[in-house]
């Protein structure tokens, strides 16, 4: 355990810039046999891209797009749940006893209460006629029935728990006609949205063992098959709706909204239909393709919603709607179909004004927020904003090409001319990814010279070992002290030290007893600072007898945020001992800058764990 602590100590966080990490693997391909080797990895772009596969393989879709985009992990998708995997693929020539240090990319989460600016909502049919039963026939608000009329109560129904002040992105409709325009006759004939289930419909397959099924990816609920499972697959399904009677109507026409990927040949993608489908065969009836128009490239996962696709040719017949799907063992396409809507234009039809906006919760109540300013802590962007900061203005809102990062600072810092240090600021905006539009918040912090978001991404180490079948994680923690971990310090000063809020700076998020700063990210170790507060212990001392005392009050402070940060910690893992590795910045009595590194142990399992220091950094 000595020897595995002092490669970790004397290898963390460096980094192997002057060797790519191809050529490493290359080396290692080199090899013949198993052997054992400690090794530095420094992830990089592709190998994240590779993480997320990985993660995709191992059933958690939601981490494989979160590493993807972000190239991070965080504290939901852990490196350790991931990172063995990889190990196992990239370095086959390694065995047991072969430990790695890994360098990789941690996203800080932003604070819990970040949560209530993150609210987002999209009605559906069930809550237009749960606010107006009539509304259940529009599927919409309507100039009698306005959304201000309802909007609070079905927020409030679904945020019932969230604090006043909190902010909710819904998303709703309103129609030009009030329901009783709509007569006895409505525009709708039959529709699917394939919310959980294929509903009415049936799966049949002809050939091959992949079928239909349902599936949903973020606000997306769909019916979807593929071909492909290990590899292309030969395969025949049909998926067919239930018996559509178009006896009662002069005029019918059906709309599709569905999404294609992975396409070399749209023969084998077909909507078909059929007026004398017995509901058992499907092979003996006869079926007629129907011509699509606008229809997805079959290259993405954008779902595009079709043309009116008439039914004029089985006017007064009873017909089957069907998806017919073929794949080959050459090629294997990916089919989603968000909804069928069939209807007719023998009733005046209602058109749609799609709405997107931000509400507030203020006294119980939920207003829309029409206005903003910078005065309250919160800032929610607007359409103007958007164009004002140029290619966000492209859609008003951000994506993972078109990052808040790279616009964020700079708009408030154009905004907040006169911001002073320490001052901070909530910025709730849109965000797109995977076809959904949803609200995100972050908060900015401002240094004296920028903004900066307290949930950026800072690297992180950790350590792996084999054990002779498989790479495992090592409990070993390492980590440079980031914001919140100095902040926990200034937190424990002022509630723990008797007279600790004296020795606060104005802003709390800084203090003299240890020296942490959360926002400098250090611990300022000047003399001066501690005779302005009239910290204690150092009355008397001579200048050699304080520098020390700094230090000696340095390292209880680096205990402390490991008592703060891990109230629950274990002293041993499969029977290893638990150490934590950390490295603080400093800024010296003389105003040079210092960077130590402590070595501590869990001794006592949590609630109330105990650490010993191990190693001490020479001061």
């Amino acid at each position: 355990m000595k020897k595995l602590l002092y490669i970790l100590a004397s290898s963390m966080f460096l980094l192997w810039s002057c060797e790519p990490l191809e050529d490493t693997y290359e080396e290692l391909d080199k090899e013949q046999g198993a052997y054992s080797e400690d090794i530095s990895v420094t992830l990089a772009d592709d190998d994240y891209s590779t993480l997320s596969t990985i993660a995709g393989k191992l059933g958690n879709s939601d981490a494989s797009d979160f590493i993807g985009d972000n190239l991070a992990f965080n504290e939901q998708y852990p490196a350790a749940d991931f990172i063995p995997s990889f190990l196992g693929e990239t370095f086959v020539a390694l065995n047991k006893d072969s430990r790695a240090i890994v360098n990789y990319n941690f996203m800080q989460g932003n604070p819990d209460y970040i949560g209530d600016y993150e609210l987002t909502y999209k009605l559906d049919s069930a809550d237009y006629a749960g606010a107006e039963t009539s509304l259940g026939k529009l599927k919409a608000f309507s100039p009698a029935y306005p959304p201000e009329n309802y909007m609070s109560g079905l927020l409030e129904g679904e945020f019932a728990d969230s604090p006043d002040g909190s902010i909710a992105y819904a998303s709703y409709r309103v129609s030009d006609m009030n329901p009783e325009e709509l007569g006895d006759v409505s525009p709708l004939i039959f529709r699917e949205d394939f919310n959980g289930s294929l509903g009415d419909f049936s799966s049949v397959s002809v050939s091959g063992d992949q079928q239909w099924r349902s599936a949903s990816y973020n606000d997306d609920q769909y019916a979807i098959v593929s071909g492909y499972s290990g590899g292309a697959q030969e395969n025949e399904d049909w998926l067919i709706s239930p018996e559509i009677d178009l006896s009662e109507y002069e005029t019918a026409y059906f709309v599709v909204r569905q999404a294609v990927n992975y396409l070399d040949n749209y023969e084998n993608i077909q909507i078909m239909v059929s007026n004398d489908f017995d509901g058992a065969d499907v092979t003996t009836a006869t079926w007629t393709e129907m011509t699509i128009e606008t229809k997805p490239a079959g290259t993405g996962w954008s779902f595009v919603e079709s043309e009116e696709i008439d039914l004029v040719e089985f006017k007064g017949e009873s017909i089957h709607i069907a998806f017919r799907y073929r794949s080959t063992t050459s090629g294997a396409a990916t089919w989603e179909v968000d909804w069928l809507s069939v209807e007719t234009k023998d009733a005046k039809k209602p058109k749609y004004t799609y709405f997107d906006e931000f509400f507030m919760k203020d006294g119980g109540e939920w207003h829309q927020i029409v206005e903003d300013d910078f005065e309250d802590g919160v800032y929610v962007l607007s359409v103007d904003d958007y164009d004002s900061m140029g290619e966000p203005g492209n859609h008003d809102n951000f994506s993972s090409s078109v990052s808040p990062e790279e616009y964020l600072p700079v708009f408030l810092s154009i905004n907040r001319p006169y911001a002073q240090e320490g001052e901070q600021l909530i910025v709730v905006f849109k965000y797109y990814s995977n076809r959904v539009t949803f609200s995100l918040a972050s908060e900015y912090v401002f240094n004296g010279t920028e903004w900066q978001n307290s949930a950026r991404i800072v690297e992180r180490s950790e350590q792996f070992v084999h054990n002779g079948s498989k790479w495992v994680f090592d409990p070993t923690v390492v980590f440079t002290m980031t914001t919140p971990d100095y902040q926990l310090i200034v937190d424990y000063v002022k509630t723990e030290i008797d007279g600790g809020a004296d020795y606060l700076n104005s802003y709390k998020t800084g203090e003299y007893y240890f020296g942490a700063d959360a926002y400098y990210e250090n611990f300022d170790l000047r003399l001066s600072n501690r005779t302005e507060k009239n910290v204690p212990g150092f009355e008397g001392l001579s200048t050699e007898d304080a520098v020390a005392l700094t230090y000696e009050r340095l390292t209880e402070a680096v205990e402390v945020m490991l008592m703060e940060k891990y109230p629950d910690a274990t002293a041993q893992v499969n029977g290893v001992d638990v150490h934590y590795i950390i490295t603080v910045e400093t800024y010296e009595n003389d105003l040079s800058r210092g960077l130590y590194t402590f070595n501590f142990k869990c001794v006592k399992s949590g609630p109330n764990p105990e650490f010993e220091l191990v190693e001490a950094p020479e001061f």
